[in-house]
């Protein structure tokens, strides 16, 4: 083995990086949002991903979402059509002029994960846990509509709305895995 061979194998097989592409078959995203008076769920997929990984552990990655794939899943019809209609217009994600939706981790601390959430072009700031479950990485990330400019029936926005609330927090349970 030459000089250059051996001092390549130590660096590659001492602190092994993997940056794989996310396998969007075996990813997941399951969305809940609640109101006062019951909740409603559904799924997301993702367009594409990169996972960054050392030693096993998760260490970076960015993702996007196609809004466009949103489902309501808690009713059928066209009560989930009509749901769907409202959740993808100007009123939540405006997904007509906002089609994706991205998440650009910026560190990652043991199991918790900082990261930039970009919904409707504005980005905000967000932290979260994982867990790994065999290849894949699962957690639940909660994010504030609001903050967003979600503000259809948002107590933030309009504090008199009663029982006609909708709660800010959304969230997402997620899956990742890569390739």
């Amino acid at each position: 083995m030459t000089t250059m061979t051996a001092i390549l194998a130590f660096f590659c097989f001492q602190n092994p990086v993997f940056a794989g592409n996310l396998d969007t078959n075996a990813s997941s995203l399951k969305w809940l949002g609640e109101k006062l008076t019951g909740k409603h769920f559904g799924a997301l997929t993702f367009t594409d991903g990169e996972i960054t990984q050392k030693d096993g552990q998760w260490t970076g990655g960015k993702f996007t979402v196609d809004m466009n794939s949103m489902s309501v899943d808690d009713i059928a019809g066209r009560g989930a059509k009509k749901l769907l209609g409202h959740l993808q217009s100007s009123d939540f994600f405006h997904v007509e002029q906002h089609p994706t939706a991205t998440l650009n981790i910026t560190s990652i601390q043991g199991n918790t994960v900082n990261a930039e959430l970009t919904i409707k072009g504005k980005t905000n700031p967000i932290r979260f846990t994982y867990k790994k479950e065999g290849k894949a990485f699962v957690g639940t990330m909660i994010f504030d509509r609001s903050k967003f400019d979600i503000k259809y029936r948002s107590k933030s926005f309009f504090p008199d709305i009663g029982d006609k609330v909708i709660y800010n927090d959304v969230s997402v349970d997620f899956t990742v895995q890569s390739k």
